[in-house]
């Protein structure tokens, strides 16, 4: 346990192949743990930076006699200045179940003369200035599976920062934020796709990059919950949605933004798509009766149809049914 450092360990300075850090605890102010020039496997696992090392230790242990609010002033000058977990040249890194509460930096992924690639399991940060930042990936990337991050305090900056000099390779998948104002700012000339996030904090800013966001659902009442700016590098957005209703994005890139099946997508323009269809009386017919022959198909079903029926539809008076007999119950199918 590091108690009231202001540097934890370096594992960057000199060669690090080979390490194994477990069950690293403190409360740190300046520097956490920071580990590159791993040529092989590296493990970082059970990390835990919290101010109660600093100013909330028991009774029974050794301790400066402190006076006043001890504790804010330390998380204070954690979110100010503190860089938690910081990675450069790592071959192979696993990092499982680390956690720092309080940090200018959270987790961080820097250049060192290259980057990292990793898989970073169950990683939170709590109360982070810059909860986690992209600035250099190796050439495979850094994956996250199941992180929290949680922007706040007096330097907020956000959840999920690539700074304008970042580049590589970042994934995240099934991610939480919560607290304060930017769920994330992607700028520079990474690589980044956040797929499956719930946030309860505020919007993307998409102004560089490759950035995908697929699934993201925004639990506030955003305007827009998704900004993509100038100079901007190229955007997807897919199967986004905010739970209070309307999805508000704005593009400033054009064409070089795509946006699909999101509760609001962009509308097309009447020059790039004309298409239209229908089965209510008076409006244009859409394609009935034929089984897809690509993208689509048959199995054991005799006598297919797919025809609009006269029926109580969810709305009009008419419907699109597909039918057919199912000759081995077992498995068959038609579409």
């Amino acid at each position: 346990c590091l108690g009231s450092a202001y540097q934890g360990a370096d594992f960057w300075t000199h060669p690090s192949d080979g390490h194994v850090i477990q069950y690293l605890a403190g409360g740190l102010l300046r520097r956490g743990l920071f580990v590159s020039k791993c040529e092989g496997d590296g493990w970082v696992e059970d990390v835990q930076f919290n101010p109660h090392y600093t100013a909330r230790l028991h009774a029974s242990l050794p301790a400066p006699k402190y006076e006043g609010d001890v504790f804010g002033g330390v998380i204070d000058q954690q979110r100010h200045f503190l860089e938690g977990l910081v990675f450069g040249r790592c071959a192979r890194e696993h990092l499982n179940r680390n956690f720092l509460y309080a940090a200018h930096d959270g987790i961080a992924f820097r250049d060192d003369g290259g980057g990292t690639n990793a898989v970073v399991i169950n990683h939170g940060t709590d109360t982070g200035s810059r909860a986690a930042v992209l600035e250099a990936s190796g050439d495979r990337g850094v994956d996250f599976l199941n992180a929290q991050l949680v922007p706040l305090g007096k330097w907020e900056v956000g959840a999920l920062i690539a700074p304008p000099e970042s580049r590589g390779t970042f994934r995240l998948f099934n991610s939480q934020v919560w607290a304060g104002n930017r769920t994330g700012l992607l700028e520079g000339q990474a690589n980044v796709l956040v797929q499956q996030m719930n946030t309860l904090s505020g919007g993307f800013e998409l102004k560089g990059g490759a950035c995908t966001l697929e699934n993201i659902r925004f639990e506030r009442d955003l305007d827009p919950h998704i900004a993509v700016e100038k100079p901007g590098g190229n955007a997807r957005l897919v199967a986004n949605l905010s739970a209070p209703g309307l999805l508000r994005m704005s593009n400033g890139i054009g064409d070089a933004c795509s946006a699909v099946a999101n509760s609001v997508s962009f509308r097309p323009t009447a020059d790039r798509f004309a298409f239209e269809t229908g089965f209510e009386d008076g409006q244009p017919q859409g394609a009935a009766g034929k089984v897809a022959e690509r993208g689509g198909g048959i199995l054991a079903v005799s006598n297919p149809s797919c025809a609009p029926i006269e029926t109580a539809a969810r709305s009009g008076e008419r419907a699109l049914r597909v039918a057919g007999n199912a000759d081995d119950p077992s498995y068959s199918y038609v579409y």
